[in-house]
Parts: C-alpha cells; sequence; structure tokens
C-alpha cells in the first residue's frame, strides 16, 4: 500500500526514524533525510510517499521542492532492506513524478551517499542515473569558543530582519527574490528551526538557518561578500555553537560543497568532521529509463 502525505503524524514520524536508523545501520549511511515541508513552494503539495507492507512501514520517499514550478525536485528514496528489488522505490517513485507534475515540476535529482554507491557498484548502471554534485555532510559534537571580533555580535532573526537577509541572501546566492523572502520568513515560522543574524556595527552581515532535529543541522550560511575573508564566518558559527550547546543541543551537523576548500577550513576549524560524502544524482540523458529498486 502506498500512501502520499503533506505532513508526518507523530506515529509515522517516529516509524519513519525507525525504518531510517534500520537503513543506516544496513548500508552504512549516515544523513537522515529531511522531514518536513516547511520550506516547499507549495505548502499542501504532498511531501511524503510512504510504503507499507501489512501494515509495516517498509519505504519512504521525501520531496523538497523550495523553488518555483519548472525547477528541480529533490526526492530521498529509501527502503528497508529485507523489501528491496521487489519494485517499491518505482512505485513510489512513480507516486513523487504524479504529485510533482500536478504542481509544474518535472525534473528530478536524487540524494545518496558515496558509501552506498561503493557497496552496490552496479546501482548507477541499473538506475541509469548519473553523479551531477556532491557535498560533505559533516559532523560536530561540542561547541568551540570563538575569539572575539570587535563590533560583532549574534542574534536570533525576527521578522523585521527578513528584507535585510533577503537582499544579502538572494546577492549570494542568485535565487529569486520572492523565492528568498518564502524561504526566510517560513523559517521564522517553523516551529522545530532558529534563524539567526550576524551583525557588524549593528548592520547585517550574515544569516544562518538551523533545523533542530537529532543534530542541530546548519543551512544557508552566508556572510555578505564585502564582509567575506575576514573571520566573520568563523566567529558566526562556533557562537551558534556555544548558543545552541547551552539550549542543551548534543550534536551539529552541516553540508558544504566538497569544492569549496575555504568553507571546509571554516567548519573544520569550528570542531566538524566529515561524516559522509552525499551525491546527487540525475537521470543519464542517453536514455529514458529510470527504474530503482
Amino acid at each position: 500500500m502506498i500512501v502520499e502525505e503533506v505532513a508526518l503524524t507523530a506515529s509515522e514520524l517516529e516509524a519513519v526514524n525507525q525504518l531510517v536508523n534500520e537503513v543506516h545501520q544496513f548500508d552504512q549511511t549516515t544523513k537522515d533525510p529531511y522531514l518536513s515541508n516547511q520550506y516547499n513552494y507549495f505548502s499542501q503539495m504532498s511531501t511524503f510517499v510512504l510504503a507499507y507492507c501489512k501494515q509495516k512501514l517498509v519505504g519512504l520517499t521525501m520531496l523538497y521542492a523550495d523553488e518555483e514550478p519548472g525547477s528541480e525536485v529533490e526526492l530521498s528514496i529509501i527502503v528497508a532492506p529485507a523489501f528491496r528489488r521487489q519494485g517499491i522505490a518505482t512505485e513510489m517513485f512513480k507516486h513523487a513524478v504524479r504529485i510533482s507534475q500536478k504542481y509544474g515540476y518535472s525534473q528530478y535529482s536524487f540524494v545518496s551517499e558515496k558509501i552506498f554507491l561503493q557497496q552496490n557498484p552496479d546501482f548507477l548502471k541499473n538506475t541509469a542515473l548519473t553523479i551531477t554534485d556532491s557535498e560533505y555532510y559533516m559532523k560536530a559534537s561540542k561547541a568551540v569558543k570563538a575569539s572575539p571580533l570587535a563590533g560583532l555580535t549574534v542574534e536570533q532573526m525576527t521578522a523585521d530582519d527578513v528584507d535585510e537577509v533577503a537582499k544579502i541572501y538572494h546577492a549570494s546566492f542568485d535565487e529569486p527574490l520572492t523565492t528568498t523572502m518564502n524561504y526566510l520568513v517560513q523559517g521564522l515560522k517553523d516551529p522545530t528551526g532558529l534563524s539567526f543574524v550576524l551583525r557588524y556595527q549593528n548592520k547585517i552581515v550574515g544569516y544562518c538557518g538551523v533545523d533542530c532535529g537529532q543534530s542541530d543541522y546548519f543551512f544557508g550560511l552566508l556572510i555578505a561578500e564585502e564582509f567575506r575573508g575576514r573571520g566573520f564566518a568563523t566567529f558566526f558559527i562556533k557562537q551558534m555553537m556555544a548558543t545552541l550547546q547551552e539550549q542543551g543541543c548534543k550534536e551539529f551537523s552541516i553540508e558544504v560543497d566538497c569544492d569549496n576548500p575555504a568553507a571546509i577550513h571554516v567548519y573544520k576549524n569550528a570542531g566538524f568532521v566529515v561524516a559522509t560524502e552525499v551525491v546527487y544524482l540525475v537521470k543519464n540523458e542517453c536514455t529514458n529509463r529510470t527504474v530503482l529498486a
């Protein structure tokens, strides 16, 4: 049985976390799928496809579509080890396609990990997928004390800060301004998340969101271009980690492009180590088939 959900109930979330842990243990993978529709462009769009066998959750697909129709939908698909090679992933993918096409999306990328591909060397050939991008998923278990920098303060973001942050974010990531505004507003509404700003002499020069899940996951971290290379990012993340640890956080995580040595250096300096390499897969343009295990 396949079920589509906009958001997960408490019992569904518990079952999903059990499935995720089972898959991690079997595949030796690390990164948890994002389990919220908070940032999807369409709040009413079904975000989760759940596969059941005799009332047992055996498969999960998560659709992440935070940009306007016509952009790419990011898919995370997992299946319990004992239920693989039975067409479950393919059926969930068909549901994901129907959902996304209803809202004007027709391009997809699939999230996996390098270790999974190494352990399953025929996976790319069998699924007609190819790697287009990769990121390091990094973790830290404790905050590292930040050296003071004159004029810098870290504060929780408020609704009054949205316009100022949106201009910096838009310039840094070249995202449409409407998408950026929606992203920031939804972040403030997220009951499981926090948003921080970095101020220099009372001017906002940095932003970062935090998803407070099994670990506190940093995302969207940026420093305005004219203030980069001055240690601001290192100070910013260390101060956020210290604040979150005071609130009871036990672990931190972040993702960074593998070809961004400057950011990797900043995160290592803050105590992060590489836990896994996340890969993004897309359909091979030489074939029309995408068959998943």
